[in-house]
């Protein structure tokens, strides 16, 4: 829920809760229920162990939607749910698809492409980048590997 868009993940939270209680026997909810209890027992989490549950949460959206569709008359809930979420998921389209939002900013996707380019004009040569950083990788706390061609190196500051 805290990695989607903040109305796009309560929905979603809502829907798939929604569809546990309202069809508790299905195998499909089981299967969701087995795999969220048996990752809450695991100290170490990340998001992408969450991947599987991809496949699952299209069919639990359509037992919430079938559910919805016998309490609710069916313009009621599309217009109070699906419409709000497909404008916000066309107007977060339109931000992504705008052309080079972060050129010249810290995170420069250019930048990384142009050093992929350069590594591949060498002929295998290494390349030796000079950055403030220890890497020319690194982005605030992350370790990038968007275009990080295996001949690049970096110098560290002052030289060593």
């Amino acid at each position: 829920m805290l990695w989607t868009v903040p109305p796009l993940g309560l929905a979603l939270a809502l829907i798939l809760l929604a569809a546990a209680f309202l069809r508790p026997g299905s195998p499909w909810v089981w299967g969701v229920v087995a795999f969220v209890v048996g990752h809450s027992v695991i100290g170490h989490k990340e998001l992408r162990f969450l991947f599987p549950l991809l496949y699952a949460i299209p069919v639990l959206i359509a037992f919430s939607a079938s559910a919805l569709d016998r309490i609710l008359s069916v313009r009621t809930w599309r217009r109070g749910i699906v419409w709000p979420l497909g404008v916000q998921n066309l107007l977060l389209l339109a931000v992504l698809a705008t052309p080079a939002i972060h050129r010249g900013k810290e995170f420069d996707w250019h930048y990384f492409h142009t050093l992929w380019e350069a590594s591949d004009h060498a002929g295998g040569a290494p390349v030796y980048v000079l950055h403030t950083l220890e890497d020319p990788y690194q982005v605030r706390e992350l370790h990038t590997n968007i275009y990080r061609h295996p001949s690049i190196d970096s110098i560290p500051p002052g030289g060593g």
